[in-house]
């Protein structure tokens, strides 16, 4: 009787290992891999099927792999993950900085078990690099970046890639949400991207649009009690960087999916089923963290409000100490109290802190969640926390409908985000119902910019410019944002992209911002400078190429045939704007044909421009009014016109030279 119930009980236990295992099933090809670049297309033929591109990719291949191994008894049983990146490219232009990179950021608690880098010449020589070739960077949050500079690279380099990546223990930070870009900078000959996990997980793969999802072909692997979602792709298109186009997630191909259900031993886990139940995790981590026994927060939030009547000054007054006083990237320090006390946070609890503070002024707020149009197509069917990446407080005061973000320094309570602006949040509202709502289009505060040009056309062939920019709303954001974090020599040479000229050689430049730092007022930008090259001057006659002078987005100055055009045309938001031109050049010259006023509208808005002359001087005046918009690639020519970069605007200008008084 006892051997019979040990070997009844020695069965059991292999029927429990063998259906409580999911084997590994996936591996890089190897060296063989630096041999299999001999076959590799040559530079003439992809440069020939390709055109000017710095490279092309001859296969990326992707794969996420969860293993389950398991001992007798449940609690034995361990969970590994696997991550294989492999990046085979040929290179045309060895110059290009990015190809010349391998850059790979490394989260904490994973390790390298492959690096291995082999770059083969076009003469068949071929050197191996490793991790130990690497230069490492630890972050503050414990993940490291690893960066390696190619060596002697030419055209028709070929350069293969080969990462493993293993997390011994995924229960401290579990992989179970995923976003992989399957579309690159350069045109890439063939795309696979693989999901094995153990077969009896469930998983969920989102959307990329409406009713739209990637062709997945799903694999069976019995021997080793796994599934593998499988997506291959050929020939995939460069992502081209146009102005005024779609986001990333808007225009390539990604594959984002999570895990719904898993079991490991013992361990159980069920995603959210419904956005309720999301929504209650959200109030409890709102709430979880008042300092109970502790009056900091109402302490501090009066000494800020002190002496202010109006709710509305109360509301900037809280926002911005939070934004100026409590750094957003020291992480989960604790309650309330301790974050005002160490001035640190994150920006879920710096969020959940400012609501705190202006629930002790009299001021109710609602916390929510919200959807970036950067992260691509909101599936309503996706249950998960990884579509809402902005957390935001929604107060209403005297009819009027803020939407605030305390933890971007800067940011005004008026001014949401424009990927914010018409997207879905999550909210938690204050009677305890959790639920889906639409963020309105549009600012409280108006969109803008005022920009005038004053230049003096010399007999000596030098321009000098004095230009003056006057930016509101969304535009004056976005400038603080880019010009914010930057030392004043970073801040010039950035500066120096703003100049009109954008054809001309600038010398002698001086910048100068104002207002940078109070983000209640408009921020100004002024630049002087001179050009050289911009004035053809003969006996007879002066050429005067205005290259973007009369231009009126700055997003414009890319030049773009509209014939090769390949994104949809996005206006991001309402936008107004005024542009002053003046030229003064000795009375003895005479403008030939100078600009006509201009009056037009079409599908993005409308212009108006009048134009006024004298003896040796000209000044046109354009006043343009954009509608937030989306529009087909075709109507990119329709948008240049409008903005002023249209044939027309960049025609030579023609003076006559009269005798010199």
């Amino acid at each position: 009787m006892n051997l019979y119930r040990t070997a009844t009980l020695l069965l059991l236990g292999l029927m429990f290992l063998q259906c409580s295992q999911s084997k590994r099933v996936t591996y890089l090809p190897g060296e063989t891999g630096s041999g299999a670049t001999a076959q590799s297309p040559t530079a003439a033929e992809l440069t020939q099927q390709y055109g000017e591109v710095p490279g092309v990719m001859l296969n990326y291949e992707r794969t996420l792999e969860h293993v389950i191994t398991s001992g007798f008894l449940p609690h034995a049983a361990k969970w590994r993950y696997f991550e294989l990146h492999r990046r085979n490219y040929l290179v045309l232009d060895p110059k290009d900085a990015t190809l010349g990179t391998f850059s790979f950021n490394l989260e904490r608690g994973d390790t390298f078990k492959v690096a291995n880098l082999f770059v083969r010449q076009p003469d068949g020589q071929t050197k191996t690099f490793t991790a130990d070739d690497f230069q490492a960077k630890v972050h503050a949050d414990g993940s490291t970046t690893y960066k390696f500079a190619y060596p002697g690279l030419i055209q028709g380099t070929v350069i293969d890639e080969q990462i493993e990546v293993f997390r011994a223990n995924p229960f401290k930070n579990p992989p179970l949400y995923h976003d992989v870009p399957l579309q690159f900078a350069i045109p890439c000959k063939r795309v696979i991207f693989s999901y094995a996990y153990p077969d009896w997980w469930k998983i969920k793969v989102k959307e990329v649009a409406e009713n739209q999802r990637l062709d997945f072909k799903v694999q069976h692997n019995s021997a080793g009690n796994k599934r593998i979602l499988r997506y291959e792709q050929t020939d995939v298109p460069a992502v081209i960087e146009e102005p005024m186009s779609p986001w990333f997630k808007e225009k390539a191909l990604y594959a984002e999916l999570m895990v719904t259900e898993l079991k490991v031993g013992d361990t159980f886990y069920k995603a959210p089923r419904h956005w309720e139940a999301m929504g209650n995790d959200l109030r409890a981590g709102v709430h979880r963290n008042r300092a109970t026994f502790s009056s900091r927060v109402a302490r501090v939030a009066l000494k800020v409000t002190k002496g202010l009547d109006d709710p509305a000054a109360k509301l900037d007054a809280i926002v911005t100490y939070v934004q100026e006083q409590v750094d957003p990237t020291g992480g989960d320090v604790g309650n309330f109290a301790k974050i005002l006390a160490e001035k640190r946070g994150n920006p879920f609890m710096n969020t959940a802190l400012t609501m705190e503070m202006l629930r002790h002024v009299g001021i109710n707020s609602e916390f929510l969640m919200i959807h970036s149009a950067a992260d691509g197509h909101f599936d309503t069917n996706f249950i998960s926390s990884g579509q809402f990446t902005f957390p935001a407080l929604r107060v209403k005061l005297e009819r009027k409908l803020y939407f605030v973000l305390p933890y971007i320094q800067g940011m005004p309570i008026d001014h949401l985000p424009q990927p914010l602006q018409g997207q879905h949040a999550l909210i938690a509202d204050q009677s305890g119902r959790a639920r889906i709502v639409k963020i309105p289009e549009g600012n409280l505060a108006e969109n803008g910019e005022q920009e005038s040009l004053d230049l003096v056309l010399r007999e000596d062939g030098v321009v000098e410019v004095a230009e003056r920019k006057v930016l509101r709303g969304s535009r004056a954001v976005s400038a603080r944002a880019e010009l914010g974090d930057l030392s004043e020599e970073e801040r010039e040479t950035r500066l120096r992209d703003w100049i009109t000229f954008n054809d001309g050689a600038p010398t002698q430049v001086e910048v100068k911002v104002v207002d940078l730092a109070d983000h209640k007022k408009p921020l100004q930008i002024k630049l002087t400078y001179q050009i050289d090259n911009a004035l053809v001057v003969t006996p007879e006659e002066v050429l005067f190429r205005p290259s973007g002078l009369f231009r009126a987005l700055r997003e414009l100055s890319v030049k773009t045939d509209v014939a090769e055009r390949r994104s949809d045309v996005v206006v991001p938001y309402d936008l107004m704007m005024e542009k002053t031109v003046s030229l003064t050049y000795p009375e003895h010259w005479r403008l030939v044909e100078p600009p006509q006023a201009v009056s037009l509208s079409n599908q993005f808005g409308e212009v108006k421009a009048a134009v006024d002359a004298a003896p040796g001087s000209f000044s046109m005046a354009r006043r343009i009014s954009l509608n937030k918009t989306r529009q087909d690639k075709r109507s990119f020519g329709a948008l240049l016109e409008l903005a002023g970069a249209g044939r027309a605007d960049l025609a030579t200008l023609v003076f006559e030279k009269g005798t010199a008084p």
